[in-house]
């Protein structure tokens, strides 16, 4: 079940309203009625038991979640409804349903969407000590050629050996590309250099690493 209840505005009721709302008004309380004119507390019924009051904005995207009339305040220009949610009670705490806020919600079947899962965080750059550390983390090399390699740029013998391997002029160009000192995602001599390098793997064999690997390869090093 979804009902309509209306979108509000506040509005400071009229000298002719009753003794109770000119009393409530004049202590700074804050009123809001509907399109229809209907006000929250006097022309809203009560929640049906088993029933959530939210809002939506614009995009139907869930701003508020409440139990409503006493439990939730309508947001001003937001659509405004009463859903029916298996599993809800008027003795839970609200905090358990504020998993609703972002989701879509769509009137006409009383369903929720959840949005997308955020982007993954932005490849940084990181710098050779940085990706040195996080070698040496993983076990790929040990201290000693951690050290030369954050110091001088010095290739561990992983390297060293895949270094060896390339013809002239390669080997020159990418050498010099090692002692850089700042390695990008892109950089092709990195990319060479890690994939197929073995990631652990919990309770099971090491397994080579992928693009996703190097992603959080990039990722675990910037924290360094």
């Amino acid at each position: 079940m979804t009902k309509y209840i209306g979108i509000f505005e506040k509005y400071i009721p009229s000298s002719d309203a009753s003794e109770l709302y000119r009393e409530m008004s004049a202590k700074g309380a804050i009123f809001h009625r509907n399109e229809n004119g209907e006000d929250w507390y006097a022309g809203i019924p009560a929640r049906t038991v088993g029933s959530l009051i939210l809002s939506v904005d614009a995009d139907s995207v869930v701003r508020c979640v409440g139990f409503g009339p006493d439990g939730f305040s309508p947001p001003v220009g937001q659509r405004v409804y009463e859903v029916e949610v298996p599993g809800v009670s008027p003795t839970q705490d609200i905090a358990n349903y504020a998993g609703f806020l972002g989701h879509t919600f769509d009137p006409a079947t009383g369903s929720f969407t959840p949005p997308p899962p955020p982007a993954p965080p932005a490849i940084a750059d990181i710098s050779r000590q940085q990706c040195a550390m996080r070698m040496c983390q993983m076990g790929l090399i040990g201290p000693e050629d951690m050290v030369a390699m954050a110091q001088s740029g010095t290739p561990p013998a992983m390297v060293e050996n895949m270094l060896g391997a390339m013809a002239e002029p390669d080997q020159s160009f990418a050498r010099a590309a090692f002692a850089k000192n700042t390695y990008s995602r892109a950089d092709p001599l990195l990319v060479l250099m890690m994939t197929g390098q073995p990631v652990p793997v919990p309770g099971g064999d090491p397994r080579p690493a992928t693009a996703d690997d190097i992603d959080q390869f990039f990722r675990d090093a910037a924290l360094l």
